[in-house]
C-alpha cells in the first residue's frame, strides 16, 4: 500500500502550482540569494476551512442555524470546539454526504465551504502563537529568517481534508 494514496489527487495542483502562482504576480527565485521557492503542505488538521449556510440548510437543533450568507470560520473552529453544546453544529456542518450520481462526496445540503489563502501559509497556521508547533508555524519562521517570503518564495497548499478520496473498494 502507498504511504499516502490520497495525494494522487493533489499532484496535479502541486505540479501546476508555480505557472499558476507566478500568472498571479510571485516573482521567481531570487538571484541573489539563490532561494528555490517551496511549498508546504499541511495536515488534515492545519487548513483552515470557512463555512457559510444558505436557506437550504437544515440545522440538526435551533441553535445550529447561524446567519445565512456570512462566511465564518469552520475548521479550526476553537469556539464551539470548546462549548459542547455547540459540538453538533460543528460535526453537521463538516459532514460530508456521499452522492450516488456524482460516486463522490459533497457539503451537507445547505453549507457551502471554501480554504483560507490558498497559495499562503497563513491558510494554515494556528491562529493562537501557543500552537504554532501544531501546524507548522516553527518551520515557517525558520525559513523566513533565512529569507523566505510568503507568496513570493514560501507558499502554502491548504485544502478540504475532508474531500480525500474514499479507499480503494
Amino acid at each position: 500500500m502507498a504511504p499516502l494514496p490520497h495525494l494522487h489527487r493533489l499532484l496535479p495542483l502541486l505540479l501546476f502550482l508555480p505557472f499558476i502562482l507566478v500568472r498571479r504576480g510571485a516573482r521567481p527565485p531570487d538571484a541573489a540569494t539563490g532561494l528555490h521557492p517551496v511549498v508546504l503542505l499541511p495536515g488534515n488538521k492545519c487548513s483552515q476551512l470557512e463555512a457559510r449556510l444558505t436557506d437550504a440548510y437544515e440545522p440538526p437543533s435551533p441553535q445550529c442555524k447561524g446567519p445565512v450568507g456570512r462566511w465564518f470560520r469552520l475548521w479550526k473552529n476553537a469556539t464551539a470546539q470548546r462549548d459542547p453544546a455547540a459540538a453538533p453544529c460543528l460535526a453537521d456542518q463538516l459532514r460530508l454526504v456521499y452522492d450516488p450520481a456524482l460516486r463522490d462526496f459533497r457539503n451537507v445540503a445547505g453549507v457551502e465551504t471554501r480554504v483560507l489563502r490558498f497559495g499562503s501559509t497563513r491558510g494554515f497556521l494556528a491562529d493562537n502563537p501557543g500552537d504554532k508547533d501544531l501546524c507548522m508555524g516553527t518551520l515557517v519562521e525558520a525559513l523566513e529568517r533565512a529569507g523566505y517570503r510568503d507568496g513570493e518564495t514560501l507558499f502554502g497548499a491548504p485544502y478540504d481534508f475532508r474531500q480525500a478520496p474514499a479507499a480503494p473498494g
